[in-house]
């Protein structure tokens, strides 16, 4: 199991319930209203495929932007499985705007937050990495997560993430005595 660090904007996720809610009574409707058997195949159909997307849609609700296990950032900013980064190369969290990747009426561009995620600059196998683009995106060694699919972004949300890093560098010290920061000193002194 693992620790949740950033949830997912459940808001969001909630409101798209409705698309398969919608389709499961449309399917209900047919199988009820249709004489004979002629449309329960249809009808059927509308359940069970708005009852899967449901079921998707709920798991997403319940998948972190951000995690910790055992000593490892969990990362999901793309399909599949959260990306595992070392806690000791994760520097620190901060709170940043970005642009929007869809713009409004007559072009016009708005800003969102953004949780930026700094990584040391040796680890090296973790300079970039492929992302939905608009989940977030990660480059040049930091990870920028769009305030738009994440739970809303404030600075006591990046202050208590900067707490559990400091606390979770410190369980990996623990547990492994003399190790180094990312900044290049111990912090056994």
């Amino acid at each position: 199991m693992h620790e949740i660090w950033l949830k997912p904007n459940r808001r969001i996720l909630a409101l798209t319930l409705v698309v398969p809610l919608a389709a499961a009574t449309c399917g209900i409707f047919i199988m009820l209203a249709a004489s004979g058997l002629r449309y329960w195949p249809w009808g059927m159909s509308m359940l069970i495929i708005s009852f899967l997307l449901g079921i998707w849609l709920i798991r997403k609700m319940f998948l972190p932007r951000l995690g910790y296990r055992r000593g490892y950032l969990l990362v999901c900013l793309s399909r599949g499985r959260p990306i595992a980064v070392p806690i000791d190369l994760v520097k620190c969290f901060c709170l940043s705007h970005t642009r929007t990747l869809f713009t409004g009426i007559a072009c016009l561009e708005t800003q969102i937050s953004a949780l930026i995620i700094q990584l040391d600059r040796k680890a090296k196998s973790f300079r970039s990495r492929k992302t939905r683009a608009s989940l977030g995106a990660w480059e040049n060694g930091s990870i920028t997560i769009r305030g738009t699919w994440c739970e809303p972004l404030c600075d006591r949300v990046v202050t208590s993430l900067n707490e559990r890093l400091q606390q979770a560098h410190a369980e990996c010290n623990q547990q492994h005595p003399g190790a180094v920061t990312p900044g290049g000193g111990s912090l056994n002194k």
